[in-house]
């Protein structure tokens, strides 16, 4: 269909219409643009004429007396002041016999010029009242003006340089004015930058010319496609009618006949439309009601399949609660199973009387001391760590030194590092550093990361609590040189009821400390990690925003 609209365009009425008035365009802009062109030429070609004639006569003017006392040094001056100009290429002065007396040039001076006469038709001259012309040679013209002098005479008593008088009517002498021509000046002016001036306003002119007629081009064809774009409509409408398709119209509204064309066939097509839609009235109604039937049970499928769906994702995730809940359950039961046994046990001793000596019960009394104390740290570990997972914890942010955090978790630890004859050293002791927390969360958090490196370090060993500010963040480090952590237990330092393997002080820890401070890092926005050498130590960090 759209080649058949592209030939009706080109072959058409549009078409020729289209190519007759790009013609005539393309015509009348060469027309003016070879007159305009021809016009400023004209004009160009005049004032440069009417500059070296002016510029000659003022050289003749000026070189009278030169030429009267043969002063070649100021004639050669003369010319020079004349030819600094980038249009004039040479003047020659000769006298009245057409002899060069300047400028100084052996190869000119002395020498006759040939002389053009006034009435030599040979050469194109242009002549002016004065006695002077202009010569046309290729590329150069050469202006000749004469060298004139006038005598006049005041009264009779004064020799006269030239006789022709003039008497009046009474024989007394007047005043006499007489003419004699002494020589010429003949000025040689370059066409070159006339004729590029030229050629460049040819070339705009023409540029000009290609421009408008484009222009006119683009404009009659985008005119003739208006024109003719609705018969076009009309015409592919009926073909498209004819195929059968009577829901088609055309959208041309318009006052003159098309417009009134495109509305008969309009309600042509609407009558035909309206006949057929009678005849499928009962089978598009029909249509329609299976279409809502087929929507009404695919929806309900959709929305069973969504709930089954839903129910699957819930069922899944209470199987993984309820396994979580059993693994909790049964995670805590052990540890709760440890201390209470040893409570009972220990309990049921004393009461039986069986210590033998007051040392013996006094340490019995201290193992269930330790067990309790041992369970109500687990107690408040488990508590704390829930609320911590359901998100009920609350945080009390402040603004404080992180020196005062360290010294205060340092403190209440000092006893039990003295105890293993530990050195612990706080590089942040004096830091101003402030940061934005919870103050009793944080010194949790080193308290659990400073107790575990006193159990797990040898007597005698070394802490170091240092600290280095990186993008708005301060990162804690707490180093020791203990026993280390093997490899494959790294991963479970952070899990809930996880301990290290075969080393001492086993049954003071909970298992809770480190997953505890993990969550109270990543409340504060921050991170917590481990690095460890087995055997040569460990060294936690965890970071914290700066105020």
């Amino acid at each position: 269909m759209n080649n058949n609209r592209k030939i009706y365009f080109f072959k058409g009425l549009g078409g020729q219409s289209t190519l007759i008035i790009s013609a005539l365009i393309t015509v009348i802009s060469l027309i003016f643009s070879l007159f305009f062109t021809n016009s400023q030429k004209s004009s160009v070609e005049k004032e440069l004429f009417k500059r070296a004639t002016a510029l000659a006569d003022n050289l003749a003017y000026n070189s009278r007396i030169g030429v009267l006392f043969d002063d070649k040094d100021e004639l050669t001056e003369l010319i020079n002041g004349v030819i600094n100009e980038e249009e004039f290429i040479y003047a020659i002065i000769t006298d009245d016999s057409g002899i060069v007396i300047a400028p100084n040039d052996t190869l000119l001076l002395d020498k006759p010029i040939e002389f053009i006469t006034y009435n030599d038709g040979n050469n194109e001259k242009l002549y002016t009242d004065k006695p002077e012309f202009i010569e046309i040679k290729g590329n150069t013209i050469e202006v000749v003006s004469p060298i004139e002098i006038a005598a006049e005479r005041p009264n009779t008593n004064e020799d006269l340089l030239f006789n022709n008088e003039v008497q009046n009517k009474t024989n007394t002498p007047v005043v006499n004015v007489n003419v004699k021509r002494l020589g010429s000046v003949h000025l040689g002016v370059s066409l070159h930058n006339l004729n590029k001036e030229i050629a460049a306003n040819q070339k705009k002119a023409f540029i000009i010319t290609f421009g408008v007629v484009l222009a006119g081009i683009l404009l009659t064809v985008i005119s003739t496609r208006f024109i003719t774009r609705p018969l076009r409509e009309l015409m592919n409408a009926t073909q498209i009618v004819a195929q059968g398709n009577l829901d088609y119209s055309v959208d041309i509204k318009r006052d003159d006949e098309i417009g009134i064309l495109a509305q008969s066939f309009n309600q042509m097509t609407g009558e035909l439309k309206k006949s057929r839609i009678k005849i499928e009235n009962w089978n598009r109604i029909l249509e329609s009601r299976v279409i809502e039937r087929t929507k009404a049970l695919s929806k309900k499928n959709l929305e069973l399949r969504r709930y089954s769906e839903e129910l699957q994702k819930a069922l899944e995730e209470l199987k993984t609660l309820d396994k979580s809940k059993d693994d909790f359950l049964a995670l805590v039961s052990h540890e709760l199973r440890t201390p209470l046994s040893s409570i009972v046990a220990y309990t049921e001793v004393l009461l039986d009387e069986m210590p033998a000596t007051e040392e013996e019960e006094k340490k019995y009394l201290g193992i269930i001391k330790s067990e309790s104390d041992r369970l109500t740290r687990l107690i408040n570990n488990v508590l704390d760590l829930s609320k911590m997972e359901a998100g009920r914890m609350p945080f009390n942010f402040l603004s404080v030194k992180i020196a005062e955090l360290i010294d205060a978790s340092v403190a209440g630890l000092t006893g039990l590092a003295n105890k293993h004859q530990h050195t612990i050293v706080n590089y942040l002791k004096n830091s101003p550093l402030v940061v934005s927390v919870d103050p009793d969360k944080i010194i949790q958090v080193l308290s659990n990361i400073i107790s575990n490196a006193i159990k797990y370090t040898h007597n005698g060993g070394n802490i170091a609590i240092s600290g280095e500010v990186k993008d708005n963040v301060v990162e804690i480090s707490i180093a020791d040189n203990g026993i280390g952590i093997k490899k494959k237990d790294q991963d479970k330092v952070f899990d809930k009821f996880q301990q290290i393997e075969d080393v001492d002080h086993h049954s003071e820890g909970t298992g809770l400390g480190m997953p505890i401070s993990k969550l109270i890092i990543e409340n504060h926005h921050g991170k917590i990690w481990l690095k460890s050498i087995y055997g040569k130590g460990t060294t936690f960090n965890f970071t914290l925003p700066i105020q």
